[in-house]
């Protein structure tokens, strides 16, 4: 008995060990024997480390398994689309919400929403209600976020021009999903007062008389409230007159069934087969009527509502700050004052400040880059106090929206936008899925595709670029930058080669405004190898500094290169203001070659080009 229930023991820790369910086996069990019995049941003990080491390779693999589930764009494109096309066949939430968790990818979600949309303009009225209660539904769900929808709503925006060429009355549509969205909480309450001025101009909202339209659904209300009432009063009349038509039918058709027997039967079938058609086409005329009822009384329970909002009145002090705003960064462009654009929000709308993000972005397109650099500043300097992220999105999007338009006067404006992203993303500014989602919903067309590929592309090569550093997005092509960071290079080594500094100081002085990886680091080494000739003719100083530099990582040996190449296509102007420059320059390249800081080739090359110059 004892033998038995040792092995029963033992090969259920063997299945709870197979199965990864216990992480070890104690070994002062007292039923635990020797090794023997446990080879004859079969079984082995492991140990505890080989046993957790099992348990998190299988969490890794189904990690992996998981990974591999997600659906790419391309396969999430065609299962919304089938999605979209059944719910608009059966109207069923349930089995859409259903169909959208087994998809399980919500940051394709703002896709999803966009098709929906834009598929349901061609659509009755019933579709375009049951699609706003969808959105409700899956916002209620947590199975979209409301960034996802205003991100949609600003592609079908860029889109409603094309839109309106298939579907005329596209922009009453869109004004009352957001209508439905603002009043079901899906979407920012405040974003109806965003929406570009042109969108309520197309809609001529200035038109719109609340006076009127609040007098038309007064009637409509007298009116039906009159008509319930003559109901009600004659129902009963008419009922008794139903009774006793229907009761002289009766004995009329039997008289004439007995008096014409069954000749009569197929005149009166025609004639039923006739009513029959005939009450089908009154009830949907009658159907056909009540829809454009209901739908009439949507659009005007839309405009008052948008109405009440004082929309006329807010689109004119819109227009009132956009006019400010220019005229206010013609100075700010001049210094760039921070302060003063922090003065001159605080006494504006902050609704309106997404227009001063996006006026100004615009307006450097036709300035330089200490102007764009400014604007840069203010991006990083004001986001979260004056600037909220969801303007800058807006203002962002709006501006690829349109940059095809933009690049017809200003030729470098894909060029600036992807600077503006580039340097936006790395302050936190933007979150880095913003070129995604950008690019999936193709805002922009190919251009605004293009502008998310080349910054993507950036990012991944952010060192070489030199991200970050703020200066350098701006100063790479700026000709009067690289003079003005020239200028305190030449300073700071003649400060060091007049031994006022040292080659600590002089690193500390120039890291401050050279960033690493800078172009600018070959034409240190330039100068430091021709200042020092001119000045003093002491070489041991410039060995020290590109030995220090070196080790602080400031330069490297392609830099040092870099610089004897430029030293050697500019040695006859050195050679005017130094005359035996070669043969110092000759001592310079047997340290640097000595200290393997360039290589063969490249020593050979130059010797031989200084040779030339010696002759």
């Amino acid at each position: 008995m004892s033998t038995n229930k040792r092995k029963s023991k033992k090969l259920n820790l063997l299945k709870d060990q197979m199965f990864l369910t216990k992480k070890y086996v104690d070994m002062n069990d007292p039923i635990y024997d020797s090794e023997i019995e446990d080879e004859n049941c079969f079984y082995t003990v492991v140990n505890a480390e080989e046993i957790e080491y099992s348990q998190k390779v299988s969490e890794m693999k189904n990690k992996m398994f998981e990974d591999m589930n997600i659906l790419s764009f391309e396969d999430f494109e065609k299962n919304s689309d089938t999605l979209i096309n059944n719910f608009f066949v059966s109207y069923n939430f349930q089995e859409f919400i259903e169909g959208l968790k087994e998809l399980n990818v919500k940051k394709y979600n703002d896709f999803l929403i966009l098709q929906l949309i834009k598929k349901s303009f061609d659509k009755d009225d019933e579709c375009q209600i049951n699609v706003s209660c969808l959105l409700n539904v899956l916002n209620i769900t947590k199975l979209i976020i409301p960034e996802q929808v205003q991100r949609a709503f600003e592609k079908v925006l860029l889109s409603l021009d094309d839109i309106k060429l298939d579907c005329p009355t596209c922009y009453e549509i869109f004004l009352m999903y957001v209508r439905f969205s603002t009043l079901d909480n899906v979407i920012d309450k405040n974003y109806i007062l965003k929406l570009p001025t042109g969108f309520f101009d197309a809609l001529d909202i200035d038109s719109w008389d609340e006076n009127e339209l609040g007098l038309l659904n007064s009637q409509e209300n007298d009116q039906v409230a009159d008509e319930d009432s003559y109901l009600t009063e004659n129902n009963q009349e008419n009922k008794m007159e139903d009774k006793l038509n229907t009761s002289n039918r009766q004995l009329l058709t039997n008289a004439e069934e007995h008096t014409n027997g069954g000749s009569s039967t197929n005149e009166d079938s025609s004639n039923t087969n006739l009513l029959e058609k005939y009450d089908m086409y009154a009830q949907n005329l009658e159907n056909v009527e009540e829809k454009k009822k209901v739908k009439d009384e949507m659009w005007k329970d839309t405009m008052l509502w948008v109405l009440d909002l004082n929309i006329k009145q807010i689109q004119k002090e819109k227009k009132e700050f956009k006019q400010k705003s220019r005229d206010f960064l013609v100075d700010f462009f001049n210094d760039g004052d921070t302060n003063e654009v922090v003065e001159f929000l605080s006494n504006t709308n902050s609704l309106f400040h997404y227009e001063f993000i996006r006026i100004s972005i615009i307006e450097s397109f036709s300035k330089n880059n200490i102007c764009r650099k400014y604007i840069s500043y203010l991006l990083d300097n004001l986001c979260e106090t004056y600037y909220f992220k969801n303007d800058i999105i807006i203002a962002f999007i709006r501006i690829i929206g349109y940059i095809d338009d933009y690049e017809i006067d200003f030729p470098q404006a894909k060029e600036m936008i992807c600077k503006f992203l580039l340097r936006c993303i790395y302050d936190d500014v933007l979150y880095p899925a913003f070129l995604s989602d950008i690019y999936k919903l193709h805002i922009g067309g190919m251009t605004g595709m293009m502008i998310c590929n080349k910054t993507q592309q950036r990012i991944h090569n952010k060192k070489k670029l030199n991200i970050n550093n703020i200066n350098y997005i701006w100063d790479e092509d700026d000709t009067y930058e690289k003079m003005k960071l020239k200028r305190k290079i030449n300073n700071t080594l003649l400060e060091y080669f007049y031994s006022y500094i040292d080659e600590q100081e002089f690193y500390l002085h120039v890291d401050e405004f050279l960033p690493l990886y800078h172009d600018l680091c070959n034409y240190v080494v330039k100068k430091m190898f021709v200042l020092n000739v001119d000045i003093n003719n002491d070489l041991n100083l410039s060995f020290k500094l590109v030995d220090y530099l070196l080790s602080k990582n400031f330069i490297t040996e392609k830099n040092i290169e870099g610089g004897v190449m430029e030293v050697m296509n500019s040695l006859k102007d050195i050679m005017l203001d130094i005359p035996k420059y070669p043969e110092e320059f000759i001592k310079i390249l047997n340290y640097l070659l000595q200290k393997k800081y360039i290589g063969k080739n490249t020593f050979d090359a130059v010797s031989k080009e200084i040779e030339q110059f010696s002759v």
